[in-house]
């Protein structure tokens, strides 16, 4: 992204690092929220926590950078 699109979106990078971690932080949760209301009961959801950090946590290579 050019610098002049960051600043002029952003005061600066540390209000773009912050709006990019909340987002992020947002779509973790939804995805938590979506596999935690499927779960039947405890196994089911100790299953898909488990699941959730192996396999559906930082499956995006742009989520590996925050």
């Amino acid at each position: 992204m050019p610098l002049g699109s960051v600043s002029y979106h952003f005061e600066s990078i540390d209000a773009l690092l912050a709006e990019a971690f909340e987002r992020f932080a947002y779509e973790m949760s939804d995805r938590f929220e979506d596999r935690m209301s499927r779960a039947g009961g405890t196994g089911e959801a100790r299953d898909a926590v488990v699941g959730l950090i192996t396999s559906a946590v930082l499956t995006d290579p742009r989520e590996h950078v925050l």
